[in-house]
This record gives structure tokens, sequence and C-alpha cells, in this order.
């Protein structure tokens, strides 16, 4: 594991401010997206019907081990994209029946890659929730399009005997293919950071670390580093789920992960552990600050795509179903 500090450490180049600022810059460009709640509403409905078909779900895994030897990636996937829909579906029931009734539509909402405190937010933030989350199949995209589309010329469409009416354009696993091919760019699953090994921690790392911890928005910046591996020259590797403040470390090509979880501020975190990812992420800070501005372009394109690719299904649901539910403060919700 990489040293932890002593007091006779040097500092040597931790979060700068004009790297949390990039980051705080591509926050504010994915919140000033112009995305209705309607969106979002139809990301939910294609991500619950063709992620979670009886074909889907098993196909991609299959197609992961036979590709890449592991399922590990499409499993993530369809974890994170099963509580997103939970939390759409949750909010929507509480804002048609009863708050009472969303605590019962989420229960089983796992906590890992969603904060259950951010569920309420604007629809901007819901989309780049899922940019994010399809970023972790974003590596090997092209080879998987071909695949999905034969999968939805075989697969059958079953209606949900559960839903009122149908809408048009629904098509199982071909509206969710649709959907992936709007929101995925292909992008390296491993962002590689330049120069040499990261010197020794110190405490002022630490007190950096949980400057940025405190400092970063919760929101959709967050989702920014989903999937993606950032691996250093002596051969630590980060992975974020929740940018800075939920993620894991490995070193030296050991099997062993170090998980962390923060509050804000990272309070709570001892100080060798925080000068530690202080130092990492500081050393990575032009990089990241790139993948922050990335992330956020890419999200106002899927947003454009999308738009285009379902304008027809947009239409429909703004008037058969968005009009009754228009009221003051929708926008801040899904």
């Amino acid at each position: 594991m990489p040293e932890l500090p002593s007091k006779a450490s040097t500092s040597h180049g931790p979060p700068a401010p004009e790297g949390a600022g990039a980051w705080i810059e591509a926050d504010r460009a994915i919140r000033s997206l112009e995305v209705g709640p309607g969106l979002i509403r139809w990301l939910a409905h294609l991500s619950g019907e063709g992620g979670e078909s009886a074909w889907t779900k098993p196909a991609l895994i299959s197609f992961y081990e036979e590709k890449a030897g592991e399922t590990d990636t499409a499993e993530r996937f369809f974890a994170e994209l099963r509580e997103l829909v939970l939390a759409v579906q949750a909010i929507e029931v509480g804002r048609r029946y009863a708050p009472w009734a969303s605590v019962t539509a989420i229960a089983d909402v796992p906590a890992s890659t969603l904060d259950a405190a951010a569920t309420v937010a604007s629809p901007s933030v819901w989309l780049a929730r899922w940019v994010g989350c399809c970023q972790r199949i974003a590596g090997r995209f092209e080879e998987l399009k071909p695949f999905l589309a034969d999968l939805a010329e075989e697969s059958p469409i079953v209606p949900d005997e559960d839903s009122v009416g149908t809408r048009p354009g629904e098509a199982g696993v071909a509206g969710f293919a649709k959907m992936l091919d709007s929101l995925i760019e292909p992008i390296p699953p491993q962002i590689d950071i330049p120069g040499g090994a990261v010197k020794v921690p110190s405490e002022e790392d630490a007190r950096l670390f949980r400057a940025l911890v405190n400092d970063l928005p919760r929101g959709p910046i967050e989702s920014a580093l989903r999937g993606r591996t950032i691996r250093y020259a002596d051969g630590v590797e980060l992975r974020f789920l929740r940018f800075p403040r939920l993620g894991d470390m490995s070193w030296d090509g050991s099997p062993s992960r170090l998980y962390f979880q923060l509050d804000a501020g990272g309070a709570h975190l001892p100080t060798g552990l925080a000068a530690t990812l202080g130092a990492y992420v500081g050393h990575a800070t032009p990089a990241l600050a790139a993948e922050a501005n990335a992330f956020a372009a890419r999200c106002a394109r899927a947003r454009d795509r999308l738009r285009s690719a379902f304008s027809t299904e947009l239409v429909t649901m703004a008037l058969t179903e968005e009009l009754p539910n228009v009221r003051t403060g929708d926008t801040e919700d899904p």
C-alpha cells in the first residue's frame, strides 16, 4: 500500500484551485442543460422495460464473459441502472399518491451508487447519472452495438400486462439499445496518469483533500469517473463511484482493495488515508480536470441525441402524460 505521511514529508502538488474549479464549472454546465422531466421518465421506462427483460441482462452478461473473460462490468452496470430506475419510480409514486408511498417503493434500493439524500434533483442531474452509469460499458460499446442489434431482432416484444395502454415506439430490447446508443460515446475505461511515481503524501495533502470533499458540489459531476480506472505509474489504481467521496484503491496488482465512503468534509477520514488520496488525486489534477469537462460535454451531446432519437415518444408523453402533472416546482424532479 502507498506510504502514509510523516511530519517530515513535503507537499508535492495536491489538488490545485484551478483543478477544483474545472470540476465546479463542469458541474454548473451540466446543471444548466435544458432537460425536461419527461426525458428522465422515458429513460426510466426504457431502462426498466429493456434493461430488465428476460433477454437483455443475461445476454449482456454472457457477452462480457465471452469477450472479456469477466462479468463484473455488466453486473455492476445493471445493478446501478436498476437503482436509478427504482429511485425515479419512487419519486413518481410519492408525487402521485403520498409521501409515505415513496418510502415503500424505494425500500429495496441499494445505497452504494446513489446517495439517498440526493434523490430529489433536477432532470439534468438525473441525465448525468444515466450517462455515468452507461459509461461502465462504453469501453466495449462498438463491439456491443451489433450484438444488441441482433438481440433486438431475435427478441419478441412482450407487452407489460401491468401497464396501462402502450407508448409509441415501445420496442423492448430495441428501445433499450437505441437509448444506449444515444447515451454512450466510446471512451477508454482506463485513465493513465502521466509522470513519475507520486511523492510521499503529506499532512497538507490531507487538508486539501478534505477541502476537496467539502467544496465540490454533490450532484451531476460526481458521476464523471463512473466506470473508469485511474492508473498511476507506480501501479496504484483509483476507481470512483461518486467523485471524490465514494470509491476504492488498489496497489501493485494486489487483489485487495481499500474502499472508502466519505461524509461532507471528510471529518471522519483518518489523516493517513486522506493524505494518500489527496496525493494521488492531486498528482492527477490536470488529467481529471479534462475528464470533468469531457463528461459535461458528453452529457450535452447525449441530451441532444436522446431528443432526436425519441422525439415522437417525448412529444406524445408531453401530450398524454405530462400535462396533468405540470405544477410549480416539477422542474426539480425527474
